[in-house]
């Protein structure tokens, strides 16, 4: 039994309801929730802390790690999610925890970090709010000459999310993958899911192609969060370089979303040292690069404090 204002039965529509109302991260709405125990059998709790006046203050979508022999680690991606973070919630969540007979308590709060730390995680904001022609000129000389050169060739920009479209795209996703080696993030099951369904009209995903004779040669699926832009996943086709089509499919994303009153585009990430490529890439949309405070691990009792130490020493938990 939970205690009073606490619950973990939450109606989706109205779980993301007010994600959106907080500009919460994408991860932690129950679209990605729900779209993940569909796909991948990965079960979500959701808890929450009510308000004198009956509204969430405190949100976070739980995802639970087993690790066999040892118990149960909660992971909270990119949250929890809250409108007033007092020592008080923090530690009766972390109380709901332990007699839910998790181990650790794994943080990855979508806010910005006052200190410098080794989990900080680097990324890029865009700012929306200023007009367009600003937000043009604040794009690298290169990628402003892209985008004209893309209107030129005829290269036309489509929001079309039916499945051949998808993909179509997730297949430039795979070359890309393979050409760089490295595991792609997701699957087509789950990216037609997330952009076949929503809770709420403000938390859902949208494909954005560049197409070039009806085929597409460069997409980005961005997700919509109450007021913010969010960079999942993109991919061009290197057979079409001099057509420019990742600058117009980024530039028509900025647009569109300053004239539809979005006052956020958060690019999800840089690593300057290891993607280098997709940095300079990032860099050049003329955004500014920001701190997160990154990941944070909560020992919930002596075997949480032994997988913490267990987690740093081996980089995974």
């Amino acid at each position: 039994m939970l205690p009073d204002k606490w619950t973990n039965n939450f109606d989706p529509t109205k779980w993301d309801y007010y994600i959106a109302s907080f500009n919460g991260h994408p991860l932690q709405s129950a679209l990605w929730g729900e779209a993940r125990k569909s796909i991948d059998r990965i079960e979500s709790q959701y808890f929450c802390h009510f308000s004198n006046d009956d509204t969430p203050d405190f949100m976070a979508r739980v995802e639970t790690r087993s690790i066999k022999g040892v118990g149960s680690v909660a992971w909270i991606p990119k949250g929890p999610v809250v409108s007033s973070s007092t020592p008080c919630l923090i530690n009766e969540f972390k109380e709901i925890l332990k007699k839910n007979k998790y181990k650790l308590l794994i943080t990855d709060e979508y806010s910005l970090s006052t200190e410098t730390s080794s989990e900080n995680i680097e990324t890029i904001f865009i700012d929306l709010a200023k007009n367009s022609d600003t937000l043009f000129s604040n794009l690298d000389k290169q990628w402003r000459y892209g985008v004209r050169r893309a209107q030129k060739e005829g290269v036309k920009l489509s929001r079309d999310q039916s499945e051949n479209k998808v993909a179509e795209f997730f297949k430039l996703c795979q070359k890309i993958s393979e050409s760089k080696s490295f595991e792609l993030p997701g699957s087509l099951e789950l990216i037609n899911h997330l952009l076949s369904h929503s809770f709420d009209e403000k938390v859902k995903f949208e494909l954005v192609s560049a197409e070039f004779e009806n085929n597409i040669i460069s997409g980005a699926v961005i997700a919509k969060s109450g007021k913010h832009l969010h960079y999942f996943w993109g991919a061009s086709d290197r057979n079409f370089p001099k057509l420019r089509g990742g600058e117009a499919v980024q530039w028509e994303i900025i647009e569109t979303g300053a004239k539809d009153n979005f006052e956020r585009y958060d690019l999800e990430g840089i690593d300057r040292i290891n993607n280098p490529g997709v940095f300079a890439f990032k860099k050049k949309m003329g955004g500014d690069i920001v701190n997160l405070v990154g990941k944070q691990y909560i020992p919930l009792n002596t075997i949480g404090t032994i997988l913490k130490i267990a987690g740093r020493i081996f980089n995974r938990i």
